[in-house]
């Protein structure tokens, strides 16, 4: 908790439901809480690999084979604490595209690391049917979403890195 207390966004939730301000610690039941939402959320990680650096050095295995329940537990709580709702910009390769109620959905083509393979889905909202219409099957892409999964789901022998972006607009695009 000393720690906590040094930190310049600790806010405290205590027994019997009062707030209480940074510094303001009255009872020995708290709790550090996330930063008001109205910090700034408007960072851009920079590919796949930026938004992986948010996981604490040493989680993420070497080989497929040294991943275990905790590994996988402790990269997606970092990614849903640091990377979940930040914007993320990717190239990926078209490997269809669908359409749910309300969004025009890009499949990538999976791709495969040593340790991870990938499954992404980008969302288009109905404003952006003409730039998602002059896409085929084959072409590659740069987009920005905001990240609205991000998790490495229990697959074996090699994990995937299950991702889903909404709100997406091509930043490029090269056809096939």
């Amino acid at each position: 908790m000393r720690d906590l207390l040094r930190t310049s966004w600790v806010v405290a939730v205590c027994a019997g439901g009062a707030f209480i301000g940074a510094g303001e610690l009255k009872s020995t039941l708290c709790v550090a809480a996330d930063p008001p939402a109205s910090q700034p959320t408007d960072k851009v990680f920079d590919g796949l690999d930026a938004a992986l650096k948010t996981v604490p050095p040493g989680v993420l295995p070497k080989k497929a084979e040294d991943w275990t329940v905790a590994k996988r537990d402790v990269a997606n709580a970092s990614f849903d604490h640091k990377v979940k709702g930040q914007r993320l910009k990717i190239r990926a390769k078209v490997a269809g595209v669908g359409k749910t109620d309300e969004d025009y959905v890009v499949s990538a083509e999976g791709t495969q690391t040593p340790i991870y393979t990938t499954a992404i889905d980008i969302h288009f909202s109905k404003d952006s049917a003409l730039d998602v219409a002059r896409l085929t099957v084959g072409d590659d892409v740069i987009v920005i979403g905001q990240v609205n999964l991000m998790t490495f789901s229990d697959q074996g022998p090699v994990p995937e890195l299950g991702v889903v972006l909404t709100d997406a607009t091509i930043v490029q695009e090269r056809r096939k």
